[in-house]
This record gives structure tokens, C-alpha cells and sequence, in this order.
């Protein structure tokens, strides 16, 4: 795993010198528990660097079938039922198509199109399809997807939503189990005690996985 934060960005964000080095060794166990915690939130196993994954599928009988990884950075090969089945030169003929437009958090999900002449892909090869739609066919384990998805970098916002939730940790450790302090001037601070700060949960929500992979 990949820790989706840096040293000398929390300390920055701290406002600890650099040469101030007391505390670098807890820093850096909080950053690596905190990405891991931040991985499990939002219920994916990794965000970067990009990598190339395999998966086989069951078929869902639809013409969409969302990957496990993603954005999706490009696709190498699609099987179904042991066909290849070729991308689409211009998402209108025969093949498969991923959308790359908009948020790449949306490129999560590879499509069949069939245009006028449609297919389905199934044990006895590509067939014209009823009403011009492709499906991914239903079977078990019968749709191998080769692909590469991922972020190069690590996004802006995960990057200080996990600085955010690191400098929380960090100085919650100072009053542990207190709800409020009565301070010698005679003001009372009151702690604000919950898992995570709202900014980074607001990103948490945005990077969840919010479909079911079957």
C-alpha cells in the first residue's frame, strides 16, 4: 500500500520546523495507519500508482459491467464466453467502449455497443443480437477483462483529506477521553471528539465505492 500522504506536507501543515525531528517517527506511523484507514473507508484496496489488472467475471446479462478498479486507463483485451471481443472503433460498431469524460472517479465500468447490428457474444461466437443490443451473456467466470486503472498520482483532495485526518489524530492524542477543559482564565474549551474531521469525510464520500462488484 501506498501511503497517500508525505512527511514534510504534515509538518508543513502542523507548523513544525523541518529540522524539528521529536516527533517524525509518530507522524509517519500516523500517516501509514491513516491512508490504510482511509483505503478501508472508502472500501478499495489501492488508488495509486496505476497498475495493470486481470479479472474474471461472471457475466450479468446486461450491456454494462463495472470493473473493480478504476478510473480505467485503458483496456488491453475483453473475453467473453472465450470470444475476443474488439473495441469499438467509434463507439457505434461492434465492441467495447469506456467512457473517459468527466470526473475519472465516473470511468469505472466498460460497455458493449452494437449500433444498428448488434451481437451477443456467447458460446457459439458474435451473433446478431434482438433490437441491436450487446450483452455481456450470463455465466460463471465465462468474461475476462485485462485493463489497467488507477491514478498516476495520488488526487489533490485525497492527498490533504489524509493530511487533514493525520494532524486530527495527532493532536487528539493531547486529551484523549476529555469532552471539555476548564482552563485557569475561566473559559471552558469544549473537544470536539469524533472519528475523522468533516473535510475528510466529505472526500471519503466522493472516493467510496458505491456499487456492488459481483
Amino acid at each position: 500500500m501506498t501511503d497517500l500522504a508525505v512527511l514534510a506536507d504534515v509538518k508543513l501543515w502542523l507548523g513544525i520546523p523541518t529540522a524539528t525531528t521529536a516527533d517524525d517517527a509518530l507522524l509517519s506511523k500516523l500517516i501509514t495507519n491513516v491512508s490504510a484507514d482511509f483505503l478501508n473507508q472508502i472500501n478499495r484496496p489501492s488508488l495509486v500508482p496505476s497498475a495493470n489488472y486481470t479479472e474474471t467475471r461472471n457475466g450479468n446479462g446486461t450491456p454494462t459491467l463495472a470493473t473493480k478498479q478504476w478510473p480505467i486507463n485503458s483496456v488491453a483485451s475483453l473475453t467473453i464466453d472465450g470470444i475476443n471481443v474488439p473495441a469499438s472503433p467509434d463507439g457505434v460498431q461492434p465492441g467495447y467502449v469506456y467512457d473517459q469524460s468527466g470526473n475519472p472517479e465516473s470511468w469505472n465500468s466498460i460497455s458493449l455497443v452494437g449500433g444498428g447490428g448488434g451481437f451477443i457474444v456467447g458460446t457459439f461466437g458474435l451473433q446478431p443480437s434482438f433490437g441491436g443490443m450487446s450483452i455481456f451473456t450470463q455465466g460463471f467466470n465465462n468474461v475476462v477483462i485485462t485493463y489497467n486503472a488507477g491514478y498516476a498520482t495520488i488526487p489533490s483532495e485525497v492527498n490533504q483529506a489524509v493530511i487533514d485526518w493525520v494532524a486530527y489524530r495527532y493532536r487528539q492524542r493531547q486529551w484523549i477521553g476529555q469532552v471539555s477543559k476548564h482552563m485557569n482564565t475561566g473559559e471552558t474549551v469544549t473537544f470536539q471528539n469524533v472519528v475523522m474531521p468533516a473535510t475528510t469525510k466529505a472526500v471519503i464520500l466522493q472516493y467510496r465505492r458505491k456499487f456492488p462488484i459481483l
